[in-house]
């Protein structure tokens, strides 16, 4: 089967595939034993926080278990405090995407700047955790994940980003 023969295939699999977040910006980790209760918006311009790239070393089918995992593990080391994920995320011209977490520690969740979700992790992290139902502008929006190290425990978080097919604006936990 190929893309010429089968053409609806394929356009079937653009169309309903969740892309995983390959890489995002990381912040150094902040040091408080206050968790949550201090996570606010980070900016990654204004230089307070150091961000750095980090990336999934290869990109593995979606139920493919530890990979697609954005893993800060190295930032982290065992220690108590807060790391912050950026990403800027190109949106065509549609209203509303869906962006699906999955995390180890608990989290902080803003899409360009406001506040949309806040929640305890699972250990290990699963894809999909959460799935939020987000109203999007055309061009550039930043999805922006503070991750709670739960006293060092923590690694990272999944992410992917689709186009929304439903009309209602909710997060869904399960």
């Amino acid at each position: 089967i190929d893309q010429w023969t089968h053409p609806d295939i394929y356009v079937a699999d653009v169309l309903f595939g969740a892309e995983f977040i390959d890489e995002m910006l990381v912040s150094d980790l902040v040091e408080t034993d206050r968790g949550l209760e201090e996570a606010a918006l980070p900016d990654p311009k204004s230089g307070v926080l150091k961000f750095r790239p980090v990336h999934i070393p290869e990109p593995g089918p979606p139920a493919a278990v530890g990979q697609n995992f954005i893993d800060a593990h190295e930032i982290i080391r065992d220690r108590a405090g807060l790391v912050y994920f950026v990403k800027d995320i190109d949106v065509g011209p549609w209203d509303r995407v869906d962006v699906h977490l999955g995390y180890d520690g608990p989290v902080k969740v803003w899409w360009n700047g406001r506040a949309v979700f806040e929640g305890p992790g699972s250990s290990p992290a699963k894809q999909d955790t959460t799935s939020l139902h987000l109203e999007s502008r055309h061009g550039s929006n930043q999805l922006a994940v503070a991750l709670d190290t739960s006293g060092g425990e923590a690694r990272g978080i999944y992410a992917r980003c689709e186009r929304a097919w439903n009309d209602t604006v909710q997060p869904s936990v399960s």
